[in-house]
């Protein structure tokens, strides 16, 4: 990551880290280049937090994950829209919004 806090400048009380399904798109699907393995995925969270947490000891940091998914309905617009588009569904995504299911003493940073 670029930049640096300007010198002087108060810590921001808390800064927020969106992120969206492309990640966990599937590899084997016309997406392919978005998407990033579990592993990876894991790791540049990890670097994200730790710089800010670097930047600014003080700071909150708050991951926001995509909205959950109702499942049935997803699938039933997904085939009408677009077949296929199902299969990237919410089962899939649970592997990467887990990671952040973590307690305290298996902070990310």
């Amino acid at each position: 990551m670029e930049g640096t806090a300007a010198v002087g400048a108060a810590d921001p009380v808390a800064v927020t880290v969106f992120f969206g399904a492309n990640d966990a798109s599937l590899p084997d699907w016309k997406q392919v280049h978005q998407h990033v393995p579990l592993d990876e995925y894991q790791s540049n969270l990890r670097a994200i937090c730790a710089y800010f947490m670097e930047q600014w000891p003080s700071t909150k940091i708050i991951l926001i994950t995509p909205p959950p998914i109702y499942e049935p309905v997803r699938i039933r617009r997904g085939m009408e829209a677009k077949p296929m588009v199902w299969r990237s569904g919410s089962a899939f995504w649970e592997k990467y919004t887990t990671h952040l299911n973590r307690k305290d003493s298996e902070m990310l940073y």
